[in-house]
């Protein structure tokens, strides 16, 4: 897993909980990279999984809460790091629509090692998307996360429901239902 996803959630802990906390789960979970993370550099997925499970454990949280959380701050990261990918967007459909064919494109030269996400959208006019996760991490809390993020970033009013296509979260489906 690309060190993007690492340092953003480290500042997301240290913001959320503060830095003792951060201390906290690292020594907990005594990590291969010891906690020493670049955004460029490739850790195991499994790093970051123990790190959220004993974030979980220290703050007596729900493991899918914190990570759709994670999404939610995930999502300012990523833009402040790529605003070119978000800025030429309009809306929450023309985003999601965007990401396989240009952001992740984009991503992947950047990142030519990046194990991506698929996600597929389609759209019913302009009031309703079918968005279609599927990846081989078991990460669709955070893409709900990022979806909603996504949505209050442009203020729109719109309503998720999710599906889960298999017990793991690594196939989910999001409809989208936009209102006034």
């Amino acid at each position: 897993m690309k060190g993007i996803i690492f340092t953003e959630f480290i500042e997301m802990v240290e913001r959320t909980y503060g830095f003792e906390m951060t201390d906290r789960i690292i020594i907990g979970v005594d990590p291969p990279s010891k906690g020493i993370y670049t955004a460029v550099g490739q850790y195991r997925d499994d790093e970051l999984y123990s790190l959220i499970d004993k974030l979980a454990e220290l703050t007596h949280s729900n493991v899918p809460d914190l990570i759709r959380s994670f999404g939610m701050a995930l999502f300012p990261g990523l833009k402040r790091l790529h605003p070119e990918f978000v800025d030429a967007m309009s809306n929450v459909f023309d985003l999601l629509e965007n990401i396989n064919d240009h952001i992740h494109y984009e991503v992947k030269k950047l990142y030519p090692d990046a194990q991506l996400p698929r996600v597929d959208c389609d759209r019913e006019g302009n009031e309703r998307m079918t968005v279609r996760y599927h990846s081989h991490r078991p990460l669709g809390d955070l893409a709900e996360g990022l979806i909603r993020a996504v949505i209050h970033h442009f203020q729109e009013s719109i309503e998720v429901d999710r599906q889960d296509q298999d017990s793991v979260g690594s196939h989910v489906n999001f409809y989208l239902r936009r209102f006034q």
